[in-house]
């Protein structure tokens, strides 16, 4: 029977606690210690642990001078796997770290299905080969979409231009890398998503065509062709938006989020690089007119009764925009999106991403304590009203929050004044023109995404309540939801 037990080492509590409850909820027996020299002891001892997994920088010894250590000194039994966790990228350093006997690394922030999926390699069978199909430029899918050009490499899916056959209408193909074709989890994952998205008609959510699967078992989604920017290039290249401005992007976002409520699904990944400000190809006296639209439906989960992809009590999302709930793998329902919608609000008014201020385990400690941002305090130009719109969004207990993402939209566009409403009735506004072609789904571009599958993790402690407030709602108006 293979050892389950695991040595995590590493100076730092909160990686030490966040590997373990991983390693336990994989089926793994962690044994955590802070320093170098305590490594080398637990590893040189007599029926020490099969696997180990070692921070590079550590006090006393390295994690590179541990893995020399125990190659050098340690020779009965089979030799130990170790798996090396570093910030270092430079090619030197994993020469380095090989040659001083690593068995593999994992390059910080890390992601906890590649830390697992290395760390399983110790025990695993080899894998099955197979001879990955080619896909290329003029490759027919599901005799009628003809593949273009790539348009963005990812790290799950590739993104490809494409058209139909027979009636020409173009779109854009997003096509499982070869790698994960024999990966269940990542499969799933995606048959899920061409399903939920499938089901969705909404002018606020992008349209899904087609899906299917190549004879070699290449899995293809075939989705409308969009022109524009996301929400975080949009925010990155022309700075915040205005209260109104974000009124109206909050507010169509939101009624892709209602659609997708009202057909049984969770998003679980709403987020800047996943709203898509669209150009709508129209002439327009006050330039460019855009429209806000979902993306990227790859998390999705049944709302009640789920079919869970992932198993309960795990965490899959993406650090600084999922809710407490969804870190600490509670059960989630609408309001876990009327929390990340709350902070993509907060990314697009103040101009920046506040998660990428602080490191990634302190951002979900923040988030699991309820620990929130003052939005005033980081943009001046943003009213107290907007503090008390913004604790409400994001409180840290569901039942503190905006009960759906329309309470949201309608209570924020209030605080956008008459523009909001004028622009509203308009239902699109001005911005800055692309730059290019983009279509950023989910593996568009790197992105700053923890996901943790399988993690038990702790309760999510309270937190002060939340600032009162009461919300009215406002008169419908042209361009509202109802």
């Amino acid at each position: 029977m293979d050892d389950k037990r695991v040595l995590i080492a590493d100076d730092d509590p909160d990686v030490r606690m966040l590997v373990a409850t991983a390693l336990k909820a994989w089926g793994f027996e962690p044994i955590a210690v802070s320093t170098g020299p305590e490594a080398v002891a637990v590893m040189l001892a007599t029926g020490a642990p099969p696997r180990a997994i070692l921070d590079w920088m550590m006090p006393g010894l390295t994690g590179v001078d541990v893995c020399r250590a125990i190659r050098a000194v340690r020779k009965e039994g089979a030799p130990p796997y170790l798996v090396l966790l570093t910030a270092r990228v430079g090619g030197d350093d994993v020469v380095q770290a090989l040659e001083a006997g690593a068995d593999d690394y994992v390059r910080k922030p890390f992601s906890m299905p590649e830390l697992r999926a290395r760390i399983s390699r110790r025990s695993a069978a080899a894998p099955e080969s197979h001879t990955a199909e080619r896909i290329a430029s003029g490759s027919i899918l599901g005799d009628r979409w003809c593949l273009g050009a790539p348009l963005q490499a990812g790290g799950m899916g590739d993104i490809w231009t494409a058209h139909h056959v027979s009636l020409g209408i173009e779109v854009v193909v997003k096509l499982l890398r070869s790698e994960f074709v024999r990966d269940p989890i990542v499969q799933a994952r995606f048959e899920s998503e061409a399903h939920a998205a499938a089901q969705l008609r909404s002018p606020y959510v992008v349209q899904v065509h087609d899906y299917g699967v190549t004879p070699g078992g290449i899995a293809y989604l075939v989705m409308e062709r969009l022109r524009g920017r996301a929400l975080s290039d949009t925010v990155g290249a022309q700075g915040p938006l205005t209260l109104p401005q974000l009124a109206v992007v909050i507010s169509q976002v939101a009624r892709g989020l209602r659609a997708t409520h009202d057909a049984g699904y969770l998003h679980r990944d709403v987020k800047p690089d996943n709203v898509f400000l669209a150009d709508l190809d129209e002439d327009s006296l006050r330039g460019l007119p855009y429209q806000a639209k979902l993306l990227d439906f790859g998390l999705v989960q049944r709302a009640r009764n789920p079919e869970r992809v992932t198993q309960h009590g795990s965490f899959v999302g993406t650090v600084g925009f999922c809710s407490p709930e969804q870190i600490a793998g509670g059960e989630t329902d609408e309001r876990s999106d009327v929390w990340s919608l709350g902070m993509t609000a907060l990314f697009a008014a103040v101009g920046h991403d506040q998660s990428m201020k602080v490191p990634t385990l302190t951002s979900v400690t923040h988030t699991l304590r309820g620990e929130l941002p003052v939005p005033s305090q980081l943009a001046p130009h943003l009213p107290p009203a907007f503090d008390a719109w913004f604790a409400k969004a994001c409180a840290v207990r569901p039942e503190a929050r905006f009960g759906t993402p329309l309470e949201l939209a309608r209570a924020l566009r209030a605080l956008g004044g008459e523009e909001a409403v004028e622009l509203g009735a308009r239902d699109r506004f001005s911005l800055l023109p692309p730059s290019g072609e983009t279509t950023p789904l989910d593996d568009a571009k790197p992105r700053r995404t923890l996901v943790v599958d399988d993690l038990k993790s702790p309760a999510v402690p309270r937190a002060d309540a939340p600032a009162a407030w009461s919300v009215t709602d406002d008169p419908a108006t042209p361009g509202s939801e109802r």
